[in-house]
Order: C-alpha cells, then structure tokens, then sequence
C-alpha cells in the first residue's frame, strides 16, 4: 500500500525516471595507469576515493559525475553511492536520473537499500532483482520540492554524522579509562596505600600449563562441553555457541577445568586477541577445552586467579606478549616456554583481593556506561531511515503553495528520456561501425605486401589494426619475428618481409 503523499506528488515506478546500465570486466585492467587508461571504479573506490586499478577506456563501460551507482552482485547489493568519472565496476550498476534531482534520487535509493538486499535473487552470489529495483515506487516530487527535500537531507545528516563521531569519542574515551584501570593492576595507582610488589615470571605462580584438545567438535549436544576462542569474552567465559566433543575418560582428565582456572588464547590472526585470558567460574567447571587455549593453573596461595586474570590484560603483560609473538601465515603464536617466561609484578595477597574488588567495582560502571553509548548510538542510526521515511512522504518539509505538478514533470521526463535513449542508440551505432571499421584493418605482415615488403616501423604500426594500442602491435611484430616472417633491415630504419 502507498503512503499518502501531497496532492502536488504521484508515485511513479522508477524505471520511469531513471537509466541504468551495469558496468563490465574491460579488456586490460592494469596496477598502474597506461595510455589510454581511465580509473576503473569498483566498490572501495566509490567509497574511498582511492583508485588503484585502471582499464583501457575501449572496452569498458563509462560513467560519470553526474550517475549515481548502485552495488548489483555480493552481499552489499543495494548499496547507493555517488559516480566518479571512470570505468564502471563488473558488480555495479550506473543509474543516470532524467531531469529529477541527483541527491533526491540518492536518498531515496540509500531509504530503500534494506529492501532491495533483501529482496534479491541468485543462488550462491545474490544479485539485485531488476523487476523489484525498476518497480519500486517512486515519490516524484515537484523539482523545486525535490532540491528542498535533499537539501534538508544534507543538512540534518551532517548534524547525525557528527552526533556519531561525538559518540565515538566517548567510546574511546570508555574504553582508554578500560585500560588504565586494568593498568592498575600492576601499578597500584587504584587503592590509596602504599604497594610492595615483587617480580616474579608466570611459571613461578602456577602449576603448569597445558594445550587443549585438537579433537573435533560439534553443536550437537553429545559428549563433553569444549570451550573455543568464541566463548572467552571479557575476561569471563560465555556458555553461547558451545561445541561437544566425544572425548574418553583419560582426554577428560588431561583438559578438564577447575574453577580459578585461566584460558589463554596462544593462536590467533588477530594480534589484538593474542594472549588474551578468561577466568573460569563455577559453572565451566568440569568442561573441556580446544587446541587454540591454553590452560593456566594459578598457585592460589600465591597469586589470586582473578589478580592474574587482569594482569594478564595491562599494558605492562600485553607489551611482552606482542613484542614475543611469532606470525606464520597471517597467524599469531605464543608458546608455553614464552608464555612461562612473562614477567608479572604483584603485591601481598590481601593487597590483590583489594584490587581485585576495585577494579570489578569500575568495570561494571564502565559496562554501564559502554552499553548506554550504544543504546544511544542505535537511536542515531534509527533517526537516519526516520528521516529518510519522513523526506519521502512529504512530511520533512512543508509543500503547500509550490508551483508546478508532478504529473507534468513527468510528461517532460518522457519526452528527457526518449532523446537521451535516442542518443544513446546512435552513439553505439557508431562505436559498431568504428569496431567494423577496424576489423577491415590489416595485419602487419598484410600491410607491407601491400608496399613493396619494405616499410618504417612507426609507419607500419599507425596503418596496422594495432594502431591504437601500442603494446599489442610489438606483440604481434614479435610473433612475426619470432616465426622468421619479418626482419629488420640492415640500417635498423625499415622492417622488410624476409
């Protein structure tokens, strides 16, 4: 059912208003820009700027400034973003908007890009589906209205744009008060008193470590709960996305937990996440663990599992663990011998239990406080498509006494629409005759039959059907070489048949 709109709008399909075209693979797609070359656009460079592949301009598809793209193939299909002038990416799709406003039709499209991912086609790879993107109705607006809605658009997202970078500053802001209170840690700078601390390395402070099971395993619910990489999150452990594994009674003796237990993270792509550790709590007692973990099994009368838990995340440890990790392949490691040789720093033990309550006490509130950020972060991100929904119905701005009415705005986007396809019809008529054209071209050893077996090389190539691209007529020259067909005459100035 259509929203009601004002009296001076109609609903047309947008296949109506707009031309589009998908882009293609060209020819020669190079690294570096070569004669000839245009930037090719794909989706990082609508959306970066940054270009860093080029193709002959020949043979690819051509857009412009003035078009808006759109993604067509991949999981972002639906996807709206403003034109370069370039060669038009194989998964894009050039929307050339006739007579209507350029940034109306870009927030409209961008209103619409949860529908259009939804609602596509293809097994494997989704693609836009043409019948539901050319039969979307479209809210034409007189022209004059059409600027108004798009500039208050421009206006009001720019305010939500720095909402959000307001926003992420306090995210920031949350999560460097994060790390000085886990620095805290091993600094004491979190209780008043003064703190003796004594170095020690980590094989010091526990009873050993121990790598987890490389065995299999499922989400079907059968045999031994196995703990993996997922279910370490903010230092604790988290029961979701739990895997079972069908370990025998010995494999569940050597990696079964204890409550106090720490799980270590010895193998990851992501440094970040490299050597981070959870504590076991009461209700992980019993479970297994996978190969990627290590199990630390802290000396209680020595150091508190808790203290060692946070220490293991300040700056302090973090440092060691980096600065010791090796990469392979992409992937960070850490090994026990490396790992037992990490220095930590603690004070008497009723000194970390103190620590201990004080830093649990400040990450709560910084939960707290993280977990409103995001509500209001989720708000913003809401008010975009509410705005979006409001431009599109007329109700963002007022749209009495506007001169002028849609139905006639259509006629001339008819008749705007009938000459651009006219043109456009002529315009690859004649490409088609220059292709034809060139295909009557002769090839280089045909040329110098045609005068007298002798000619200048520069000569030959301007006459050749290679004339417009110089790398391919070296090419085919070498071939002729190569086959003892041609040669170069004794002065270096001619080719001649042999």
């Amino acid at each position: 059912m259509n929203k009601k709109i004002p009296e001076s709008w109609i609903y047309v399909k947008l296949d109506e208003v707009i031309i589009y075209g998908k882009g293609k693979k060209p020819k020669v797609l190079r690294n570096k820009n070569f004669k000839d070359s245009i930037p090719y656009l794909d989706i990082k460079a609508i959306e970066t700027g940054n270009i860093d592949r080029w193709a002959d301009k020949f043979s690819s598809r051509i857009t412009s400034s003035e078009e808006l793209v759109l993604v067509w193939d991949g999981s972002r299909s639906g996807w709206v973003g403003l034109s370069k002038d370039g060669a038009l990416g194989s998964t894009l799709v050039a929307i050339k908007p006739v007579v209507i406003n350029k940034t109306y039709l870009f927030y409209f499209l961008k209103s619409k890009f949860k529908y259009l991912n939804q609602n596509t086609k293809g097994v494997g790879i989704p693609h836009v589906d043409s019948i539901v993107f050319s039969n979307l109705k479209f809210p034409l607006a007189p022209l004059i209205i059409q600027k108004k809605i798009a500039k208050r658009i421009d206006l009001l997202f720019t305010k939500l744009d720095k909402s959000k970078s307001s926003l992420l500053k306090i995210t920031n802001l949350i999560e460097d008060f994060k790390n000085i209170v886990l620095n805290g840690t091993l600094s004491g700078s979190l209780i008043s008193e003064e703190v003796a601390y004594s170095e020690y390395h980590v094989e010091d402070l526990i009873h050993g470590l121990k790598y987890g099971t490389s065995k299999k395993s499922d989400y079907d619910n059968k045999g031994t709960p196995v703990l993996r990489i997922p279910n370490l999150v903010n230092f604790a452990l988290d029961q979701s996305d739990l895997k079972f594994s069908s370990l025998t009674d010995t494999e569940i003796k050597n990696y079964y937990l204890k409550e106090g237990d720490l799980l270590l993270i010895r193998s990851n792509g992501s440094l970040n996440l490299l050597g981070r550790t959870s504590i076991v709590s009461k209700e992980f007692e019993g479970m297994c663990y996978a190969g990627y973990l290590i199990r630390i099994r802290p000396k209680a009368d020595i150091i508190d599992s808790k203290f060692l838990n946070y220490a293991f995340h300040s700056k302090f440890v973090r440092d060691q663990i980096v600065g010791t990790s090796r990469s392979t392949s992409g992937v960070n490691n850490i090994n026990s011998k490396e790992i037992n040789r990490i220095k930590i720093l603690i004070p008497p033990m009723g000194i970390q239990k103190k620590l201990v309550t004080k830093i649990e006490t400040l990450l709560k509130s910084i939960d707290r406080a993280y977990s409103e950020s995001l509500k209001i972060k989720d708000k913003v991100e809401l008010l975009y498509q509410s705005i979006l929904d409001k431009a599109f119905s007329g109700d963002l701005i007022k749209t009495k006494d506007v001169e002028g009415f849609s139905k006639d705005l259509l006629k001339q986007i008819k008749r705007e629409k009938e000459l651009v396809l006219s043109k456009e019809k002529e315009r690859k008529r004649l490409i088609n005759r220059t292709k034809k054209e060139k295909r009557k071209l002769m090839d280089i050893l045909e040329i110098l039959q045609a005068h007298n077996s002798r000619m200048k090389t520069k000569e030959l190539w301007e006459k050749s059907k290679y004339k417009d691209d110089i790398d391919a007529f070296y090419a085919a020259l070498k071939q002729e070489v190569n086959q003892n067909k041609i040669k170069e005459s004794k002065d270096k100035e001619y080719l001649e048949i042999v």
